[in-house]
């Protein structure tokens, strides 16, 4: 997110999807700023109190979503490094991601339909 400014809603009603992603932005970015002090349970309670999300649904995601990017970041950070190194003139990028993770030793599991 670019401004300083909170993204805050202020009201029940239900937030699109633009809005609930700079959300999740600034929630988890804004933790790094007090990660030292708090943890990252009371960070996004706090910060979602702040901005002033009621609704009850969307608060749950947004904490799901920045509690996940937070545990997976390592695995996020390599898949997009990967991405981004090994799709520069792919002319199948899903291939390329796919060969790259592998070649780093990531399991990619055989999805194929049931018989």
């Amino acid at each position: 997110m670019q401004s300083s400014a909170s993204p805050g809603t202020g009201h029940e009603e239900e937030l699109g999807a633009r809005k609930l992603i700079d959300l999740c932005e600034f929630t988890y970015s804004s933790y790094a700023s007090v990660s030292a002090q708090v943890t990252l349970d009371s960070h996004v309670e706090k910060t979602l109190q702040q901005l002033r999300v009621a609704n009850k649904d969307e608060r749950c995601s947004i904490g799901q979503v920045v509690y996940g990017v937070f545990r997976y970041r390592r695995f996020i950070s390599c898949f997009l490094d990967s991405f981004y190194h090994y799709n520069r003139c792919c002319q199948v990028p899903g291939v390329c991601i796919l060969g790259s993770l592998q070649a780093q030793g990531a399991v990619i599991p055989d999805f194929q339909a049931a018989a």
